[in-house]
């Protein structure tokens, strides 16, 4: 494993800083070329499903838990986002020896509760691999941060008078003085008369101009660096000065205790497992709609999330220690994912008692190999988990920001069930199901080191039974929701037993890659199921339909006071015989559909 730690003392520069603030101006106007990844073809390879790269604003996370509720702490990511993020054991960014900036790959290993996932992700930024962007500052840096280029570009740059020479300054001092003084020992002319007399005025006070220093930024806090330690800085450890003064390396993971923190927070689930076993029994399934009905206590026919915090027990799932997504490549700490494995898994480390004929023993496929670890293989040893890097993955992704086209697109799938939507591409596999997604902020600067940067960031979200029976995402449910509830329960239930146990329960790994450190805030926003349960209507090799939006009559938005799209008796202000008729279905609800046909 190469990876650099390094702690550089680094004083305050003083040399040449007033050099500093006028001579950086186009310092990364220039940048060389990195070529493209072998397989130049990822970025014209046809997807089988694609979704746009959403624009990330900052908001709070609107799946809090009440006030009363027992609730993990949430870290205060709005004081230092890079908080959220993973460094080394040493609490140092981990930063490579080797970057490769032609290719843009990334495998991922995502821990999931039932069995690890492999994602192959290509990550471009405007255009080329995402390692390229990163070097291209890196080579700016390098043509321009020397002592020499500040000896030669002081000529021409103006001292700022904020660092102005203190003799000369002093000597102004000194002629203001002497002009008020001889002001003051000058007599008073005699003025005619009707002139205003401004002998009587109050002598002129020097006054001193405010100024403000502007930020420095990272290419004149180098350049400062290097004119006072008077050394040529290398490509590694301009690496870590851009990771230690900017917002991390250019590549930042999230880091466990933002990946479990809701993995527990299932208010739907709690509120219908009455025994808090983890599984629902066949009495709990049946009476689901009446503990529903139980939960709506203002009688507005509308479940809310606080009505379903305070019916469920108040039972929590601990945050695990492991990562829930490990980047693999050749820098990887083996010993640590086997670690994290056995952690997640139960992966023995019984390994120093294999034989000689099981040494380097691994599975000939991919699926049978990561069988095997959520099998907890004792044979399995952390040189053995290096083929990893050689198996073939679950699925591809590619990723392209800062483009005028900014999409996440799904290349290859084992799995035969997936779909997308605006926002993100889901595949399902069993009761797990992935949903990844992308983003970037609204507005960067080009030059800016966190352009040059990609986060990744997993949660498992604690609702997902809760967002499969929310299906408009409004985070609360309504009657119709409420009485599909059957229907989706019935589905999650695979084996046909009448029960959900633990591993039928559905858990949603939300994945997402994100330009700058910015993967926290988009995994903070909440999100509804893009993937239907009860219908059977999942999309098969293909994308989701796109529903279009009926013209809703004005009498029906007066009428619907709880804001559910639909109308119950009690809300329709006509007779039973029109309410009759408009309920076209029979279901007790007139919908906006039936209204408005």
């Amino acid at each position: 494993m190469r990876i650099i730690h390094k702690n550089y003392s680094v004083a305050q520069p003083r040399l040449y800083e007033s050099l500093v603030l006028g001579s950086l101006s186009c310092l990364l106007s220039i940048c060389t070329s990195a070529p493209l990844s072998a397989e130049d073809n990822v970025l014209t390879a046809a997807p089988l499903a694609t979704c746009a790269v959403q624009q990330i604003t900052p908001s709070a996370n609107t799946y809090e838990m009440p006030p009363n509720a027992a609730v993990i702490p949430n870290r205060n990511s709005q004081a230092d986002p890079l908080d959220n993020y993973s460094r080394g054991s040493d609490g140092q960014w981990q930063i490579p020896q080797q970057v490769d900036r032609a290719n843009p790959w990334l495998r991922l290993m995502v821990l999931g509760p039932e069995r690890p996932m492999l994602i192959d992700v290509a990550v471009f930024i405007e255009g080329e691999p995402f390692t390229a962007a990163r070097e291209k500052l890196i080579d700016t840096l390098l043509n321009h941060a020397t002592v020499e280029s500040l000896v030669r570009d002081a000529v021409s740059v103006p001292v700022p008078a904020e660092t102005a020479d203190p003799a000369v300054e002093e000597e102004k001092n000194k002629a203001v003085e002497e002009t008020l003084t001889a002001a003051d020992e000058k007599p008073a002319e005699e003025k005619p008369a009707g002139d205003k007399d401004e002998s009587k005025a109050e002598p002129a006070i020097p006054t001193v101009e405010i100024k403000t220093r502007a930020a420095r930024t990272v290419a004149q806090r180098l350049v400062n660096y290097m004119a006072s330690t008077e050394v040529q800085a290398d490509r590694e450890e301009i690496r870590w000065l851009l990771a230690e003064w900017t917002g991390g390396p250019a590549l930042l993971n999230l880091g466990p205790a933002m990946n479990w923190q809701r993995i527990g927070f299932a208010p739907l689930w709690n509120a219908l497992d009455v025994d808090a076993d983890q599984n629902l029994s066949v009495a709990e399934i049946a009476a689901a709609t009446e503990r529903l009905a139980q939960a709506d206590v203002d009688e507005n026919s509308i479940v809310e999330l606080e009505e379903l915090f305070a019916v469920g027990p108040q039972n929590r799932t601990a945050p695990h220690s492991y990562p829930l997504v490990v980047v693999l490549d050749h820098e990887t700490d083996w010993a640590q994912l086997h670690s994290h494995l056995q952690a997640a898994y139960g992966l023995q480390a019984a390994y120093s008692r294999r034989g000689p004929e099981q040494q380097g023993l691994v599975a000939s496929t991919a699926s049978a190999f990561l069988d095997r670890i959520a099998k907890g293989d004792s044979n399995l040893t952390p040189t053995d988990l290096e083929a990893l890097l050689k198996v073939a993955p679950d699925a591809k992704f590619r990723v392209t920001l800062g483009d005028k086209e900014n999409q996440v697109a799904l290349l290859s799938a084992s799995t035969e069930v997936f779909s997308a939507s605006e926002q993100m591409v889901t595949l399902v596999r069993g009761a797990e199901y992935l949903e990844f997604s992308a983003g970037e902020p609204k507005e960067h600067e080009a030059s800016e080191p966190m352009a040059t940067q990609i986060a990744i960031g997993a949660v498992v979200d604690g609702y997902p039974l809760f967002r499969l029976v929310d299906r408009n995402g409004d985070r609360r449910l309504s009657a119709r929701e409420c009485r599909n509830l059957p229907l989706t329960l019935a589905a999650l239930d695979r084996n046909g037993d009448g029960q959900i146990s633990a591993n039928e329960k559905p858990t949603a790994i939300r994945l997402t890659i994100t330009r700058g450190p910015h993967a926290h805030e988009l995994l903070a926003a909440p999100t509804s199921a893009m993937h239907e349960l009860a219908s059977g209507s999942s999309t098969t090799k293909s994308e989701a339909p796109a529903k279009e939006a009926a013209a809703v009559p004005a009498w029906f938005t007066e009428m619907d006071r709880n804001r559910d799209g639909d109308l119950s008796r009690g809300e329709f202000l006509g007779t039973s015989e029109q309410f009759e008729q408009l309920d076209r279905d029979g279901d007790g609800l007139i919908s906006s559909q039936e209204a408005s046909n």
